[in-house]
């Protein structure tokens, strides 16, 4: 029996009569369950299914036996189809042969990808590859997530997506809980006591001052252990408020919440290898989101002082989106800003003078004339995670650093 998970994707498959074949791939086995994805993407269970010679990664093709119409379709496995593999080497065979993985051109590029980034091909971090690049559907989020040693559990690639779809993620989920926990019976225990967890002292009375207590003053953005500290407030935050609504009917609020500490165990898994930190912050009543990746120079392994890239991406309703590009060699910095218009290169360099003393004061010098780069929204996409990281960039591969935040 086969039951299509995502609703959206039933009509087409169920359509299908008896007789009428169809090509899948097989994405996992289990003992009573074989997951098959089809061509568009959509994934749905095939139960009862016991095919001795189906193996994970394996294009197949099926012959519908049954359909009821009402989702209940018995399947039989007519023959793996054959795989394009010119151009691949006897190498990356080899590999798969000796993992017992069907030749087909998918595997074949996952091998290869694996390969490239100097990561062993045994077939448990093959099998783990699969995982994530059937969860992703795209080998460059997959050769990401195995870099970064994430567990196999679809969260982390929710996450990697939705931080990629969304430059303001965090703020953006933030604004959500404050709009559900607003919307809360006034006269209910659970407003006043989700309120109370932000402050003992000084309940927030507005919306706005709500979601203004979630997030970051600038001013305290000084220093990784203010940052550390504001995580470790906000996860605290979440986790209390959550188990206040454990057993209340607010499940989308309950959801939210839940996203909130699943960003922060994203943050927290990369910063073992990268520095990549998302930080909703506020200024003069204004909330806006900045995003910091600092990237080491690929040809150090340990992390030094000496040499480093960091953008920071900057998203404000007056401004827009901003990158700050600083790219600093012992004690000399070099600085590029990309931003929207000829207006805000104007505001910034007008008013960069106080940036510029901070750095002077940091014992560092100004290598040259400060640069700036017009964004071009149809060709510049925005700085992320998968650019910042990309091992096909040596001089931008991420190690930790411990950083002072007004610079």
């Amino acid at each position: 029996m086969a039951t299509n998970t995502d609703p959206a994707n039933v009509r087409e498959f169920t359509s299908l009569l008896a007789g009428e074949r169809f090509t899948a791939i097989i994405a996992d086995i289990k003992p009573d369950l074989v997951v098959l994805k089809l061509g568009d993407g959509s994934s749905f269970n095939a139960r009862s299914l016991v095919v001795p010679e189906a193996r994970i990664g394996q294009y197949a093709q099926f012959l519908i036996k049954e359909n009821d119409g009402k989702g209940h379709i018995v399947l039989e496995l007519v023959k793996g189809t054959d795989a394009n593999t010119k151009g691949f080497s006897n190498f990356t065979k080899e590999i798969l042969l000796s993992c017992n993985m069907p030749l087909v051109k998918e595997n074949f590029e996952l091998v290869n990808a694996l390969i490239e980034n100097k990561m062993p091909v045994d077939k448990h971090t093959i099998n783990n590859a699969l995982f994530f690049k059937y969860t992703s559907g795209d080998l460059d989020k997959t050769m990401f997530c195995m870099k970064e040693d994430f567990p196999t559990d679809p969260t982390y690639v929710h996450m990697l997506d939705m931080v990629l779809a969304d430059g303001n993620h965090l703020l953006n989920t933030l604004r959500a809980v404050a709009d559900m926990v607003w919307a809360l019976p006034e006269d209910g225990p659970a407003k006043q006591a989700i309120l109370s967890l932000v402050s003992t002292e000084h309940v927030p009375t507005t919306k706005k001052e709500f979601l203004a207590s979630l997030t970051l003053p600038l001013q305290d953005a000084t220093g990784l252990s203010h940052v550390t500290d504001y995580y470790k407030r906000l996860f605290s935050f979440a986790s209390h408020a959550r188990r206040l609504l454990a057993d209340s009917d607010y499940k989308d609020l309950c959801q939210i919440l839940d996203r909130v500490q699943d960003s922060i165990r994203f943050m927290n898994h990369i910063q073992r290898h990268k520095q990549f930190l998302q930080l909703p912050m506020h200024l003069n009543g204004q909330l806006f989101q900045a995003n910091l990746y600092i990237v080491k120079d690929g040809k150090n392994l340990k992390a030094t002082k000496a040499n480093m890239n960091l953008c920071l991406t900057l998203d404000t309703v007056a401004l827009g989106h901003i990158e700050v590009h600083l790219t600093k060699t012992n004690d000399t910095v070099a600085l590029q800003f990309h931003v929207r218009n000829k207006e805000v290169e104007t505001l910034i360099s007008t008013n960069i003078g106080k940036w510029l003393a901070i750095l002077k004061q940091k014992r560092l010098v100004i290598s040259s004339k400060i640069t700036y780069h017009t964004i071009d929204t149809k060709k510049d996409k925005p700085f992320n995670l998968l650019k910042a990281f990309k091992t096909d960039e040596p001089e931008e591969t991420v190690k930790r650093y411990s950083f002072d935040m007004r610079v």
